[in-house]
């Protein structure tokens, strides 16, 4: 099949995930988007710097670090055998992908005209950005969407801390068709991760990335022979956006650490 990437930037967790997809994939990827900038509303980086004051001051001093860190190390070069990647345009570089820049939407005309001449079966996101009816309709199999929850729980924005909200034993990876309503469609494959006392938001987002690119070749192999069979959950449905004071107060009180 021929596939069309459309991935977030991130110094953090898609890279390793984007660059072990490439290494395991017998599939062809034909282009790829990367994503710089996405609406103010789904933007993690800006919601933190605004909700600074809901972090305690170890966290900040680590994510200042960290953010330093993986900055510094994005500089090294790096190529398809190295073990660590630190952007997701390194990735492309280093597996020849050929990619544009998108912001804010992927639906502009232009962005819309480079894909459908690409003409893939297959158009996989790890992103925010809603995809409309135009663009789902230009594979020729479908859209997936990978998505840091065990849908149809925690739908929408900042899957995993809802999660560690709600007191959830469990989190993980889903693999979704993509539909006009966010989040709703089939899911196909899901990765399941114990939530730990010890762990925070980064420690399970790691996680979920790590059983990602697996994840995404199970329910590729699915497609590629239009089984479009949803995968059965017991689940609840919820959806949620940013968090409010009173979800953070409740994401403390379980313990929640980030």
């Amino acid at each position: 099949m021929k596939l069309f990437l459309v991935i977030g930037e991130s110094h953090v967790y898609q890279p390793n995930f984007v660059a072990e997809f490439l290494r395991r994939t017998t599939d062809e990827v034909v282009g790829a988007a990367l994503v710089t900038k996405v609406p103010i509303k789904t933007d993690m980086i800006r919601y933190l710097l605004t909700h600074i004051n809901k972090l305690i001051p170890v966290e900040i001093i680590g994510l200042a670090i960290d953010t330093f860190r993986t900055v510094v190390l994005n500089l090294l070069p790096r190529d398809r055998n190295s073990c660590n990647f630190y952007s997701v345009r390194a990735v492309y570089k280093a597996f020849n992908i050929p990619f544009f820049e998108v912001a804010d939407s992927i639906n502009k005309s232009d962005y819309l005209e480079k894909i459908t001449s690409l003409k893939p079966d297959v158009i996989i996101s790890s992103n925010p950005l809603i995809f409309k009816a135009p663009l789902l309709a230009v594979p020729t199999k479908c859209c997936l969407n990978r998505h840091s929850s065990l849908l149809p729980a925690c739908g929408g924005l900042w899957p995993i801390f809802h999660a560690v909200r709600l007191g959830s034993i469990h989190t993980g990876t889903s693999i979704h068709i993509m539909m006009p309503g966010i989040d709703q469609g089939a899911v196909l494959a899901q990765g399941q991760v114990e939530i730990q006392p010890s762990d925070t938001l980064r420690s399970l987002y790691a996680k979920t990335y790590t059983i990602s690119a697996g994840t995404l070749l199970k329910a590729l192999d699915k497609v590629r022979v239009s089984d479009y069979t949803p995968i059965s959950s017991s689940e609840p449905a919820s959806y949620f956006s940013n968090p409010t004071d009173n979800d953070w107060m409740e994401f403390r009180k379980r313990g929640g650490k980030f």
